[in-house]
């Protein structure tokens, strides 16, 4: 009987009409363009909340070689900026990466920071070998005499107890660094130093991805466009040959005053570090920074401005050629007047009219 019931419920198959085991899912052709925008902004949704916020910085670092090679000059200003709050007016962007090895940098403070310890450790571990700097990527040794010596207190002892290293070393270290991290760090950097071996000053270009310049002089930063523009003018004129220590420090403070001058984001005092065979001159804050002054309210701004030192035009910052010469109105002119004086002139002629009359 159970076979019996299971041949009766067997389907039957007749000639010529389609037999349909299971009809499934049916696919539309048709796209729903509306379900598409509604995922493609969840999407863009979800990754703007892992998005990372990026805020302005602002720097001027300038730097260049005089004396003929032998003479390696770095200029920074001292503004750390947040977005457009400033954080720091007594920052420090001249870093000591070996005892003959400076850079300055500009970017993101913590990536610079952070770049330049790791290096200045590298470097020092690979130097220390059984109390002596000699290693890979280093030379000389802590009794070397005079060479690498400081003629100044820097800021922290660990600056003091870097060995010297070469700056070729140095320079292919941040590349494959760099490189590894393919743009994700904020650091931009003037690297430079004195080569004890071959008797010369190197200076190079960094830049985020890993890309690198070996040049003469250079500007970065947010306001490395005014000083570029400075170096451009008159660092041709000197020669690289022909320029002393004193012309360099005035150019490289002269670029960076530029960059304050036209760069919101760039301000305080000028650092200077100067490196050579003898050794290493770091001097903060040569350029007092600029004040506001009172003045008398009898006399005119254009006036005070004047009496208190003479304008030079040929040394004025700025891109523009004019920079912060001071100007006055010397006459005033109404070129198209109002209602309430079209009405007083009407008047006044209406008047005339009625007197002549």
């Amino acid at each position: 009987s159970s076979l019996n019931s299971q041949a009766d419920s067997s389907p039957t198959l007749h000639a010529g009409s389609p037999f349909v085991i299971n009809s499934g899912w049916q696919h539309s052709h048709q796209i729903d363009f509306h379900r598409q925008q509604h995922d493609n902004d969840n999407q863009q949704q979800q990754q703007s909340q892992y998005k990372l916020k990026t805020r302005s910085t602002g720097t001027t670092i300038a730097a260049l070689l005089a004396n003929n090679s032998t003479v390696l000059i770095l200029a920074a200003d001292t503004r750390a900026t947040d977005d457009s709050t400033v954080a720091d007016k007594r920052c420090e962007k001249l870093h000591t990466l070996a005892k003959n090895v400076w850079c300055a940098g500009a970017g993101t403070s913590a990536d610079v920071e952070a770049m330049v310890r790791r290096v200045k450790f590298t470097f020092w571990k690979r130097g220390v070998l059984n109390g002596q700097n000699v290693g890979i990527g280093n030379m000389g040794s802590s009794n070397s005499g005079s060479r690498g010596k400081s003629t100044t207190q820097l800021s922290s002892s660990e600056d003091n107890d870097v060995p010297i290293a070469s700056v070729m070393a140095i320079l292919h270290y941040l590349r494959t660094q760099l490189q590894k991290t393919r743009g994700a760090l904020g650091v931009n950097l003037l690297v430079g130093g004195y080569e004890y071996g071959l008797q010369l000053a190197y200076l190079a270009a960094v830049h985020p991805h890993g890309s690198m310049d070996v040049v003469t002089y250079a500007a970065l930063g947010s306001g490395g466009l005014a000083a570029t523009g400075v170096l451009e003018s008159r660092y041709p004129q000197l020669g690289c040959s022909e320029c002393t220590i004193e012309e360099g420090i005035r150019l490289a403070v002269d670029a960076v005053k530029a960059g304050i001058d036209n760069d919101l984001g760039s301000g305080s005092q000028v650092d200077v570090c100067v490196i050579s065979a003898d050794g290493v001159m770091y001097r903060r804050a040569i350029v007092k920074e600029e004040e506001l002054e009172w003045i008398d309210d009898n006399d005119s701004w254009y006036d005070a401005a004047r009496k208190e030192k003479e304008i030079d035009r040929s040394v004025a910052s700025g891109v523009n050629g004019f920079g912060n010469l001071p100007f006055s109105i010397q006459s005033k002119k109404i070129v198209v007047g109002g209602r309430i004086e079209a009405e007083r002139e009407q008047r006044e002629w209406l008047d005339g009219v009625l007197r002549a009359e």
